[in-house]
């Protein structure tokens, strides 16, 4: 194709089309032949084949759902091989780009999803961090309590020593 470029005659080869071009490509199509349009073009005979089926053939054959492909052939002068050809490419073509954009699609969902799914559950920690501080803040409320309570009584039996002890010892094992 490089080659393709250095000569006048193809020098547009491997360029994109501009929108005027395809609109002037539609016209001559009419009342040209493909060497003369591609000769004005300055691109060969088999680009601007492709390019008629790609830009004209193709949405029109996908359109309709032409299954003739001869009546096409004999319509626009190309043989029915190379339009075939090329259908299949362009289907081939709009496949894998379908398959690509529905995969990104779908990691897209799965990362909105985890995304949403760890913010939940960062929240639900958050909350269980919050109790269990509550927890703590009261477990050591209750502590204080027993102690005054223990400081403050001077004269009590020893069912009341063994019940503070158990106390006690509980209120040690939960805060460790």
């Amino acid at each position: 194709m490089q080659s393709l470029i250095n000569y006048e005659e193809t020098s547009r080869v491997g360029k994109r089309w501009t929108e005027d071009e395809d609109n002037i490509l539609v016209q001559e199509l009419k009342t040209k032949t493909y060497e003369e349009i591609a000769h004005e073009h300055k691109r060969t005979i088999t680009g601007i084949k492709s390019r008629v089926i790609s830009r004209i053939i193709y949405p029109k054959y996908k359109e309709t759902i032409e299954d003739n492909i001869e009546e096409i052939a004999i319509a626009y002068n190309i043989d029915n091989e190379l339009i075939i050809k090329y259908i299949n490419k362009i289907n081939n073509k709009e496949t894998i780009n379908n398959k690509i954009k529905n995969n990104k699609e779908t990691k897209s969902n799965k990362t909105e999803i985890n995304k949403t799914e760890i913010k939940q559950i960062l929240e639900h920690l958050e909350k269980i961090d919050n109790k269990v501080n509550d927890l703590d803040i009261n477990l050591s409320r209750l502590y204080n309590k027993i102690f005054n309570i223990e400081i403050k009584l001077e004269n009590y039996n020893e069912q009341d020593k063994i019940l503070l002890n158990e106390i006690k010892q509980f209120l040690d094992k939960t805060q460790n």
